[in-house]
């Protein structure tokens, strides 16, 4: 079978991927991953090995900046961009027996241009979007409507419980049913299937050989607020030299803030860290709540 697996190059989309992708080829499955640019975000070599012999396609550009701008402007911007036709070109081209689809507002050009390839396609998603009832995205309606609006005047299903787009075949939501609740939408053929984090190189590992100096018998407290949410230096500042205060032993990722940011001595810092890695030696993580940090932290039982 060959599968094509649609998503940006957006590291909270990316990575929790790469282990997809290679799970369907392990199965047998020819696979190809159709990407679109993120602010002008690019697959780099590290990644693109450990995506073995997956085909990568280039679909187009995205930008996050309207997404936080007048929402009025979104649907325009939906309708005027190339986004769609690119998809559609790029599926016909490759010719996959099925598309997954990464589901989240941002794509929803390549949704409909799924939808315009004729190829049967299914969504999945990188965060809980599939399954969060509605009324917890109040701030996010207006934008909201404007995606759904769009959608379904180009044949794409849309959930009025969740606010989310919905394939009338697959939709995959990766989580369990112990962390989302009764209160989880999971109808229109949502399936759960795991938490994302699953091991296996992702292409995002980095060597951190400032681990081997950490004291056992102090706390270990790992501070990350992924790679958008940590451009808040006040806020970051705060939480580490806090954590620090407590006598625990502070690992941070902090970007390319380390120098800003002015930290004590003992704090370790780095731009990037080997999060799975380090989640198995720490006794509490700061995170920002971003899904795959919190799944990662579930997976390696560290609150």
């Amino acid at each position: 079978m060959r599968v094509a697996l649609l998503t940006t190059t957006q590291h909270g989309h990316l990575n929790p991927y790469v282990p997809v992708v290679n799970a369907l080829q392990d199965a047998g499955c020819e696979v190809a991953l159709l990407l679109l640019s993120a602010d002008g975000g690019v697959l780099d070599e590290q990644r693109r090995e450990a995506l073995g012999k997956a085909e990568v396609h280039s679909i187009g550009q995205v930008e996050m900046a309207p997404w936080s701008d007048d929402p009025a402007k979104i649907g325009p911007m939906l309708e005027s961009s190339p986004v769609a036709e690119q998809t559609a070109e790029v599926i016909r081209a490759t010719a996959p027996d099925f598309v997954l689809v990464d589901s989240l507002p941002v794509t929803a050009s390549a949704m409909v241009g799924a939808q315009a390839s004729g190829v049967p396609y299914g969504m999945i998603w990188a965060n809980l979007g599939g399954v969060c009832p509605s009324e917890h995205r109040r701030g996010r309606w207006a934008y909201d409507e404007q995606v759904g609006d769009y959608l379904t005047r180009h044949g794409v299903l849309w959930s009025t419980r969740t606010h989310s787009a919905r394939s009338p075949i697959l939709n995959l939501m990766p989580t369990i049913p112990a962390l989302v609740g009764d209160d989880a939408v999971t109808d229109d053929w949502v399936r759960l299937v795991g938490l994302p984090g699953a091991a296996g190189p992702r292409g995002d590992e980095v060597a951190f050989p400032a681990l081997d100096r950490i004291d056992p018998d102090r706390p270990l407290v790992y501070v990350s607020f992924g790679t958008i949410f940590y451009r808040r230096p006040d806020l970051l500042r705060t939480v580490i030299t806090g954590a620090a205060a407590t006598g625990a032993q502070v690992i941070a990722a902090v970007g390319e803030l380390a120098e800003e940011l002015a930290l004590p001595a003992d704090v370790l810092t780095a731009p990037y860290l080997p999060q799975r890695e380090v989640l198995e030696r720490a006794d509490v993580f700061v995170t920002h709540g971003g899904y795959n940090s919190v799944a990662e932290s579930i997976r390696a039982a560290t609150p």
